[in-house]
């Protein structure tokens, strides 16, 4: 019967008032502080991840006349908070984002829609199978060295005349990875609720 009793008042008493308690805080924050806290952060962590990319990425903008240029369209991308910085260089657009530790570098050509960004190791796998992997850009440092060194390759496979094959190639590779993702998943589903 005492046991009763006190889940009763944890649950008629002091659940509610923790619940309000929480709302009222939640509320608070996003009137006084989180509409101009959250930008602030966000605008800090980008303009710490563009100082990289000029330090890290520095003869893209001596050797090939870069640019830093807007973001465009990522509302796919906007609820995860990250940093987010796109440099033109020549033909070429690349799009270094950093998000709670991780790091990506996408890659595409202006010519390109803008749907069609791609993992930078992608595109050297597509082009080098025996010489690249996804895990060889783990950091911005990665990703400046493969650009420097790889950086006629990426022109000319993102070239109006060889992007067509690449774009099928990754395409098909995408799909045996995603079928095999699948499978790997259905896998657990069945092992879980068997």
């Amino acid at each position: 019967m005492q046991g009763y009793r006190k889940r009763f008042f944890f649950e008629v008493v002091i659940r509610p008032l923790v619940g309000a308690l929480g709302l009222v805080v939640t509320t608070t924050y996003g009137v006084l502080f989180g509409w101009w806290y959250g930008r602030l952060v966000r605008s800090r962590e980008r303009d710490a991840l563009l100082q990289d990319v000029k330090e890290e990425l520095w003869f893209l903008f001596i050797e090939r006349n870069a640019q830093v240029v807007t973001n465009g369209d990522v509302t796919h991308l906007s609820a995860l908070d990250c940093a987010m910085v796109t440099v033109s260089a020549e033909e070429l657009l690349f799009r270094f984002i950093r998000w709670h530790g991780e790091f990506q570098t996408h890659v595409s050509s202006k010519s390109a829609s803008r749907a069609d960004w791609h993992e930078l190791a992608s595109i050297l796998d597509g082009v080098l199978p025996e010489r690249i992997t996804r895990r060889s850009v783990a950091s911005l440092r990665d990703a400046a060295e493969l650009i420097e060194e790889h950086w006629s390759l990426l022109k000319d496979a993102l070239s109006p005349q060889n992007y067509p094959r690449l774009k099928e190639k990754l395409n098909r590779e995408h799909d045996g990875e995603m079928r095999v993702a699948r499978q790997f998943q259905n896998e657990i589903n069945r092992r879980l609720y068997e």
